[in-house]
């Protein structure tokens, strides 16, 4: 990928992308970005990595050695310091939720609101660039093992019962659910779960794993907890 190149997602799927500098994005479904800047200097050893989130979701890791990581969405531009990680979502009425999960970052908002966000921070910016008040990220939730040891017996039309703790700072929940088979990922994104459960229809028999984070009120999300295995079999009635 160079300079101007686009990366878009469809729902059902999602891609990484690994920079030379071992900058790692991961795109998730249903989502647009563009690559602003990916060049390093022989000279000099510096380097630049800059992307643009035009909708949708990006998850970043960064590994910084002597040079600038950017990123930028319509309504701010965020500077990562050193090491880190965290989350980016924009919306479809053009609010934009950060997540700092690790290291520290710098947004200016097209407004002209300077921020720095620490480890665990997050805020959120709306459309017009007014950015509301730095959160603290909510905790990972803890997650019921489903069923008998992760072991789910189900009739052919029953839905899988997914549970989990509530977590401090979190108004609502999102649950990811993926299939451990190769080629499948993804099945099931649940988004603004308001309660600690979800019924989630149409699972195969297989196996998977799920996730879930919390959501602040601003809809800036915290980090996801370990993924749990479970095993669905399908029984006839």
């Amino acid at each position: 990928l160079r300079k101007s190149d686009l990366v878009r997602t469809y729902p059902s799927s999602s891609a990484e992308i690994k920079f030379f500098d071992d900058t790692r994005v991961t795109v998730r479904p249903d989502s647009l970005i563009t690559i602003e800047e990916t060049s390093r200097d022989p000279d000099s050893a510096s380097s630049r990595v800059a992307w643009k989130v035009t909708s949708g979701e990006i998850n970043y890791e960064t590994a910084q050695r002597g040079g600038s990581t950017e990123a930028v969405t319509p309504t701010f531009r965020l500077a990562l310091e050193g090491n880190s990680a965290g989350t980016m979502r924009v919306g479809e009425t053009g609010l934009t939720a950060g997540a700092q999960i690790s290291g520290a970052a710098n947004i200016e908002t097209k407004s002209g609101e300077k921020i720095r966000l620490g480890a665990n921070e997050g805020v959120s910016v709306d459309a017009t660039g007014k950015a509301g008040a730095k959160q603290v990220l909510p905790s990972p939730p803890a997650l019921d093992t489903p069923g008998k040891a992760g072991l789910l017996s189900l009739d052919m039309d029953d839905a899988v019962v997914l549970s989990w703790s509530p977590s401090a700072g979190a108004s609502t929940y999102r649950v990811r659910v993926e299939a451990r088979a190769e080629g499948q990922g993804e099945v099931f994104n649940g988004d603004g779960l308001k309660t600690t459960s979800v019924n989630v229809p149409g699972i195969a028999a297989g196996d998977y794993t799920f996730r879930v984070a919390g959501l602040t009120q601003d809809g800036v999300q915290g980090k996801f907890s370990a993924p749990m295995a479970f095993k669905v079999e399908r029984v006839e009635a």
